[in-house]
């Protein structure tokens, strides 16, 4: 809805598929996966080079249309605000970018990140709740769930 036609996926955990357990990045990678597969007309790319400012660099200037980058932590998207300021891109204007995790140093950040604020307090809370209850040899649920949101901020 906001004019994209490309999206580059900043994932570099995913480049340790098969020899490491990183269970959250690859759900985060089904949901992109779900969401691009509801929306066809989206082109996309995942980058999970050690280079991906390099690679995001290329895909920049291949690209047709705007672009937004996701990543899948704010760190990787600070590190690209950084590029793309230093390259005189214009953030959302020409390329939009967004993070996910809302840790603290967004406040401070200049367009304000958009990314995804999960409560890990929530997080720390149920899993303990499910250790005790596990000790205590009660049946707990195979998945939980946490709710999630979206902070829009001014980069997309």
């Amino acid at each position: 809805g906001l004019g994209y036609r490309q999206l580059i996926y900043v994932s570099l955990p995913l480049r340790r598929r098969g020899e490491e357990n990183i269970y959250v990045p690859e759900q985060r990678y089904a949901g992109l996966l779900e969401a691009c597969g509801r929306n066809p007309d989206l082109g996309f790319k995942v980058v999970m080079s050690r280079e991906y400012i390099a690679e995001i660099s290329a895909l920049y200037e291949q690209s047709r249309g705007k672009i937004a980058i996701l990543c899948s932590s704010d760190i990787y998207a600070l590190e690209i605000l950084k590029w793309l300021k230093a390259q005189k891109i214009r953030v959302p204007d020409q390329v939009g970018l967004m993070g996910f995790d809302n840790i603290d140093i967004l406040n401070y950040v200049n367009p304000a990140l958009a990314t995804v604020d999960y409560n890990v307090n929530e997080i720390g809370a149920r899993l303990a709740d499910t250790l005790i209850a596990r000790i205590q040899g009660r049946d707990v649920p195979d998945e939980s769930f946490i709710r999630h949101a979206i902070v829009p901020g001014e980069s997309l």
